[in-house]
């Protein structure tokens, strides 16, 4: 059985390995999904971690056991729970967590305690017999710590490391044994309480006692090294001092109480990955539920743990959102692989016939079909497997739609999950090709003659009307999305109805097959008029197109499926790429922003603001500066201030809370940033307008309709930072405009700027110069257009060469770089680019195989046009007419229905944006680029398919025909 598999893979070895091409790229395509996901957001973890720890300067990944002992004032008790705590710690709770730890300290800490300078003791003695109202003697309140691993991460800046034996001595009055410990201190405890290198210092009780508990000497002062300042902080109150003496001559006594201990892990995160997020939130749980159940004196605090429940949520979202891409581009390679294992059985049916004419049952036959289609089911499921690490190795250096960037390597790791995704692919694709040969099994020498005889028979999904249900489903999906979208998209928890994704697809199918239905009809139609003027190739062209069949319709819905679903996915991601540019240069409204900065650096070193007309006389020099750079284009001068505005000599009327943005029209013209649907007319209108009229205004309509006021109406603003008052007429009222946030503004109840979903706030455009006359000096940012190719690290170091100091800056290419570094638009780019890939590869393959196997089948349909007399030029016509008829409009229906189901569904992405349309709306883009690329692959497609069918036809010799025609 197997040789008779193999043999029959090597007679048909160009049909099967298109065939197995097919197999392993939808293998490949979906086994990536989880592996995709998962680096990505492995490596958007870690940066996470990473910009976290630089911008806080605390180790992002710790776990910390806090406990109190107040409650316990039996000592017994306190002691044998401090010892169970700290076991059940460092040997279960702290090593379950999957990551290396760092670095680990336990923290003991007593009760507070008054510090006596030993020197000044016996006055302190002398002003408590004389019970002084106001004594001399200064106490202070410090807190005595052991710190395990102290010595190896903290630096001795004055003295030396204290010794961790105490010095033992006799006292001189009283007769006693006491011990002096040596500690060490931060700087911040010796200039608070004044203490001294060296210094010795009782530790009393309460105030008023005569006898001190132990004496403490400094014998350094120290700070944390600076490669562990992220993981200690050091007590401004507290004496240092060996942690195993601490414990056994401090905390086994009376004399000093346990206060709290502090138990700390921080864990190297680069070692945590994805896949074991789960684990590490259950075992977080479990130590809580112990804690609980274990006298509860214990609080512990995972900081990674809301970072890692975020990342579950995203990955399981990513994972959704990645199977919703590759969906049209499954059911592409299932149309695909359907059409080759139907050739196949096509060609096969005249061997199949007389294995059965001579004694073979039918489940002989389905058995060697079967074992080759679970051969070939294997070898996709493993080269899919490898194919797919292949895949998202490359994906991982996606920058966008079709970029790719050098960027670092991404983390692949080959899951279960991968494995399973595989597999449940490569049994789809194995069940689709067994299918046609259960019926093509049924078929005995006489039915497959007769069959033969047959021009056409009505495809099933005509007699089904697929077609008229397929898009029946994809418009009830569009338009219950449209009424019922905020319940059905885009929930609070960020799932996606599935259903729209499907939607896209079966409105592709559905329009190809309506297409299908009515195609022949048409072109019987057009044959009967005109073919009185019909060459012969001609006719005999549209005579072979208009008797339909289920194979020519199939190549035509094919084609229309791959490039309608190509055209989607491109356009797809350039607009999920161009809103969210969109939404950040609206945002920013220019491409830097800067305030200039007024602070220096005084003679004696402290930081001193500058004030008075020197001050506005160097800015100025340096706007000049800046504006007359090669670096920039252009740049002004924008104001920007919370306001209370309105309407004139409206006394107890509405007062609304505001933006006011002062602008210079003409400059302001050169650098802002907008879109071209932002604004019923373009922003120059109403620049111009304001050019013309410096002393009105353009308000929000949403501050129109609060106020009820009309263009040409005057408001009245008062502007509480310029304590000041103007009165200005209204030029224009308008939705939008750049940098205008509507669910951003300033709350003068609570003095803070707030930002609210549900809450809209106003915005009122003034003339800069207005402005200034009615304020005098005013603050303004310095917004910047930079020359072509100029990158943000030369504007920052033009202003360093310069001395131009800022305050602050924004940056919109950096803001859009790391926008585009979430994993879910990485994740988006990533498939969709490789879904144009693998579609357009599978286009062509498809189109090429259907092509030269459609012309070997019809050998003897030719070697009688050339027995009847026509030459092999007009045999090529023939051919030429038919690709025109039926790959060529099925090519332009399919580019065709491709902007069609853009226009209609790309607008769902909207649901998944980052802003979700709110800022500005969401427009649906195409690149022409994009277009290129597959007017490109169809024209290699439409020439190597008519040279090879031509270069076949041209070698058909005349005995072959006759030989078939004796078949």
């Amino acid at each position: 059985m197997l040789r008779l598999v193999l043999r029959k893979i090597v007679n048909n070895k160009w049909l099967v390995l298109c065939l197995l091409i097919g197999s392993v790229l939808a293998v490949a395509v979906v086994s990536s999904i989880p592996i995709y996901s998962s680096g990505m957001l492995q490596r958007m973890l870690v940066k996470d971690f990473e910009t976290t720890q630089e911008e806080t300067n605390i180790h992002p990944a710790t776990y910390e056991f806090v406990s109190s002992w107040s409650n316990l004032n039996v000592l017994e008790d306190r002691i044998n729970l401090f010892e169970y705590y700290d076991s059940k710690i460092k040997d279960d709770m702290s090593k379950n967590i999957p990551m290396s730890i760092l670095t680990d300290f336990t923290l003991l800490e007593t009760s507070n305690f008054l510090s006596v300078d030993i020197r000044g003791w016996d006055l302190y003695l002398e002003e408590v017999a004389k019970e002084m109202m106001f004594p001399t003697t200064r106490l202070n309140r410090i807190n005595i710590y052991g710190m395990t691993n102290l010595e190896n991460n903290v630096k001795v800046i004055s003295g030396r490391m204290y010794e961790k034996e105490p010095i033992e001595s006799i006292n001189s009055i009283t007769g006693k044994t006491e011990f002096m410990y040596e500690v060490i201190v931060s700087s911040e405890v010796m200039k608070r309480n004044n203490y001294v290198l060296n210094g010795e210092y009782a530790i009393i009780e309460a105030k008023n006692d005569v006898e001190y508990l132990d004496k403490f000497k400094i014998v350094g002062v120290v700070e944390m090294q600076e490669d562990k300042s992220s993981y200690y902080t050091f007590d401004s109150y507290g004496l240092y001092m060996d942690a195993d003496v601490f414990y056994s001559d401090f905390i086994k006594t009376e004399e000093y109480s346990l206060d709290t201990t502090n138990w700390y892990y921080a864990y190297n995160y680069y070692e945590l990955s994805l896949t074991e997020t789960k684990d590490i939130l259950t075992q977080y749980d479990e130590n809580g539920t112990w804690i609980v159940n274990n006298h509860g004196y214990m609080k512990h605090r995972m900081s990674f743990a809301p970072i890692l429940q975020d990342y579950m949520d995203r990955a399981s979202r990513l994972s959704g959102l990645l199977i919703l891409l590759v969906i049209p581009v499954i059911l592409m390679i299932s149309f695909y692989v359907s059409m080759i294992a139907q050739l196949i059985m096509e060609q096969e049916k005249n061997e199949i016939a007389m294995l059965e004419s001579r004694g073979a049952s039918r489940k002989q036959i389905f058995k060697i079909y079967f074992y080759e289609s679970l051969l070939i089911g294997a070898i996709s499921f493993v080269a899919g497997i490898i194919s797919a690490i292949f895949l998202c190795r490359l994906l991982g250096a996606s920058n966008g739609f079709m970029e790719f960037v050098n960027r670092a390597q991404m983390d692949i790791n080959l899951s279960w999950e991968a494995i399973l995704y595989g597999f449940i692919c490569a049994l789809f694709f194995i069940i689709m090709m067994v299918f046609p040969a259960i019926k093509a099994s049924k078929f005995t020498i006489v039915q497959y003659k007769q069959g033969k005889d047959i021009i056409s028979k009505k495809p099933f999904w005509q007699k089904l009307y697929l077609d008229i249900i397929l898009l029946a489903v994809a418009l009830w999906a569009l338009n219950n999305y449209n009424t019922f979208k905020d319940s059905i998209g885009l929930s609070g928890d960020g799932q996606i109805d599935y259903l729209i994704f499907f939607a896209v697809t079966f409105f592709i199918l559905g329009l190809s097959l309506v297409i299908m239905r009515i195609y022949p009809l048409l072109i019987n139609l057009l044959f009967k008029s005109t073919k009185r003027f019909m060459s012969p190739p001609m006719y005999a062209a549209f005579t072979y197109v208009g008797r339909g069949g289920s194979m020519k319709q199939f190549i035509m819905i094919f084609l229309i499926l791959a490039l309608g679903v190509g055209i989607f996915n491109a356009n797809s991601a350039r607009t999920i790429n161009e809103n969210l540019v969109d939404i950040v240069k609206h945002q920013y409204a220019t491409d830097v922003s800067i305030t200039l900065s007024n602070w220096i650096v005084d003679e004696n070193g402290e930081l001193v603001q500058e004030e008075g007309s020197e001050v506005i006389a160097k800015d100025l020099l340096k706007f000049e500066k800046i504006k007359s750079s090669e670096l920039i284009d252009t740049a002004t001068k924008v104001a920007k201030y919370k306001t209370l505005i309105k309407k004139y000599s409206t006394y107890g009327g509405a007062t609304l809370s505001s933006t006011l943005i002062g602008i210079t029209p003409e400059d302001y013209g050169r650098v802002v940033w907008t879109r071209d649907d932002l604004l019923t007319v373009h922003i120059n209108f109403y620049l111009n307008l304001m050019a013309s009229y410096p002393d009105g205004v353009i308000i929000s309509s949403f501050t129109a309709n609060e106020l009820g006021v009309n263009p040409g109406d005057f408001l009245s603003i008062e502007v509480p930072d310029i304590d000041n008052i103007i009165e200005a007429p209204i030029l224009a009222i308008v939705d939008n405009w750049p940098g205008y946030n509507p669910y951003t503004g300033y709350d003068f109840a609570t003095n803070r700027t707030v930002t609210n979903d549900d809450v809209s706030f106003g915005f009122v455009v003034m003339h800069y110069d207005l402005l200034l006359s009615n304020a005098g000096d005013i603050d303004y940012m310095i917004w910047m257009k930079k020359s072509d190719g100029v990158l943000d690290s030369e504007i920052n170091s033009f202003l360093s060469e310069n001395e131009i100091t800022i305050s602050s800056g924004e940056y919109a290419d950096f803001e859009v770089s790391e926008q585009k570094k979430d994993p879910m638009v990485l994740g988006m780019n990533g498939m969709l680019t490789l879904d144009f890939i693998v579609t357009m590869i599978i286009c062509g393959a498809g189109f090429i195989i259907f092509w030269i196997l459609s012309i070997r089948q019809r050998v003897l349909q030719f070697g009688i046009f050339r027995a009847m007399g026509l030459s092999k030029k007009e045999l090529i016509h023939i051919i030429f007419w038919e690709q025109l008829l039926i790959s060529a409009v099925a090519i332009v229906l399919g580019i065709v229905i491709g902007g069609i189901s853009s226009d209609v569904f790309v607008p769902l992405f909207e649901l998944i944006s980052a802003q979700s349309g709110r800022l500005i709306g969401f427009k649906v883009f195409s690149f022409r680029e994009d277009y290129y690329r597959i007017y490109i692959i169809v024209a290699a497609m439409l020439i190597i398919g008519i040279s090879t069918i031509g270069r076949f036809i041209t070698h058909i010799k005349m005995d072959q025909a006759v030989k078939l025609g004796e078949d």
